[in-house]
């Protein structure tokens, strides 16, 4: 019997059909036989299965193309639920595609968007632990991000957990094509915080990626915290604190 899995069918059996995840967290599907699958493929009578395949293939590969384009910068701060609430997020933009056939609708004319507040770790949001009134800005010409945060008091205006003596802010910058699948990203971050009631100065972080690019461009933030004690760095084994989340999309040209 198939399970629902918060907004998606995330493994189980329909029409013949197992939806399953692999060992690396990718979305599968198979027939139960290689008759059926054959059938599938060539049927007429499972020409809306074929397009619900298509499309859910489409979704789980744009995911998979996010979480490793930001493998490096995720992997201290995400929850157990990402791969299945990026995969709705993914499957939302190519139904709101209002061009293509179904079948044929994709991400990249989708309304991309919806990735826009993405929580990476959906118990930790960005907003609740970095209250700090931060601007970003893309230049698509020069291929910059530019995160600003302001001066601030790190011991009132971050959410940190207890132990913890220090954070870090990151910025991470993307661009991809879904179409092609390519995507890179570059991350800067600010020195070592001190979670004291010490105002610090105003931080500007600016990552750097491909001038003129057309592709989709995402902005991300996340804080990482960790304890420094006389002198050498400890993570916090407990990561469920720390946050990154996607703050700003441009959508591909």
């Amino acid at each position: 019997m198939a399970e629902q899995q918060g907004h998606m069918l995330s493994r189980g059996t329909v029409n013949n059909l197992n939806y399953y995840i692999d060992k690396n967290g990718n979305y599968k599907f198979r027939s139960k036989s290689k008759l059926q699958g054959d059938k599938i493929k060539t049927d007429p009578a499972f020409a809306l299965t074929r397009q619900n395949m298509s499309e859910f293939s489409k979704a789980a590969t744009a995911g998979k193309i996010i979480r490793t384009a930001m493998a490096l910068s995720i992997t201290s701060a995400a929850d157990n639920s990402v791969l299945t609430r990026l995969f709705t997020v993914m499957n939302k933009i190519i139904k709101s595609d209002p061009v293509s056939l179904r079948g044929e609708r994709s991400v990249m004319k989708g309304n991309q968007a919806f990735l826009n507040g993405f929580e990476f770790n959906s118990k930790s949001p960005l907003s609740t632990t970095l209250k700090v009134r931060f601007t970003t800005a893309f230049d698509r010409v020069t291929g910059q991000t530019t995160l600003n945060l302001p001066a601030f008091v790190p011991g009132k205006q971050i959410a940190s957990p207890e132990g913890s003596t220090h954070c870090k802010i990151i910025s991470v910058s993307v661009g991809a094509d879904f179409d092609s699948g390519d995507a890179l990203s570059a991350s800067a971050e600010t020195a070592l915080i001190p979670l004291s009631l010490a105002q610090i100065p105003a931080v500007n972080l600016v990552t750097q990626l491909e001038p003129n690019s057309t592709k989709l461009l995402m902005h991300a933030v996340g804080v990482e915290f960790l304890m420094i004690v006389n002198g050498v760095e400890y993570p916090m084994q407990n990561k469920a604190f720390n946050t990154i989340g996607i703050v700003e999309v441009s959508p591909s040209v």
